[in-house]
């Protein structure tokens, strides 16, 4: 962990985890240099674009984020340190599995960060469905069968204002072992392509490299003012 130098991984317990090349956990293309990326399980969000998140919140200050497919926690400490910098903000997770949740829950309260975090096992397409209050960011990240339905819903329902991540969005990987067949994977990169032309989205910047990320630049005229 010590070329990791970065301060919300030495501020939490996760400094003492061991650290797996992304090269060792998934096949990839040599274009996304997956031996520069780095890991801590083959299902948590590689450390370098948590870093990016990391800074994009510091960058823009939200109040209300949410994360879909909270797993073990590792991207809801990332984002409630950067909350805890920012000294404002709340995150809200969502987690099907309660077994997972109760990890989630357990990590965050073990780095200090329980504070800051609402860890919900529910169903993440009902509670979007639900939400009342804005959501400044977006990290999307859940089951990859329905990443572009929660993706879909925020956008459309005027809720969010703000930046949304998703991960796993690389078009150069030969394989992926986290969707179940072809079509999650076309449902998924499809359906954030046309999402790029709707009238609420403003930009988007795209990472082909490792698992890669998708970011949406969401301006919601219900929100705005």
């Amino acid at each position: 962990m010590e070329k990791f130098r970065f301060p919300w991984l030495n501020e939490t317990n996760l400094s003492g985890l061991p650290v797996i090349t992304e090269r060792d956990i998934h096949p990839h293309h040599s274009w996304e240099r997956a031996e520069l990326f780095h890991s801590f399980d083959a299902g948590s969000t590689e450390i370098e674009f948590l870093n990016l998140i990391h800074a994009l919140i510091i960058a823009t200050k939200p109040l209300r984020c949410l994360e879909t497919g909270t797993f073990l926690g590792m991207g809801a400490i990332c984002i409630a340190h950067a909350l805890r910098e920012n000294g404002t903000g709340h995150l809200t997770t969502l987690e099907k599995d309660p077994q997972l949740c109760d990890k989630a829950r357990a990590a965050l309260q073990q780095s200090g960060m329980s504070d800051l975090v609402s860890v919900i096992c529910t169903d993440s397409l009902s509670f979007i469905d639900n939400l009342d209050d804005p959501i400044d960011f977006a990290f999307i990240d859940s089951h990859p069968s329905i990443r572009h339905k929660e993706l879909s819903k925020l956008i459309n329902n005027g809720i969010l204002n703000g930046l949304a991540v998703c991960h796993d969005t690389s078009r150069l990987r030969v394989k992926f072992p986290i969707f179940e067949s072809r079509v999650d994977i076309e449902n998924y990169m499809n359906t954030l392509d046309s999402l790029t032309k709707h009238p609420f989205v403003r930009g988007t910047l795209e990472f082909n490299i490792s698992r890669g990320v998708r970011i949406f630049q969401v301006v919601s005229p219900f929100m705005s003012g």
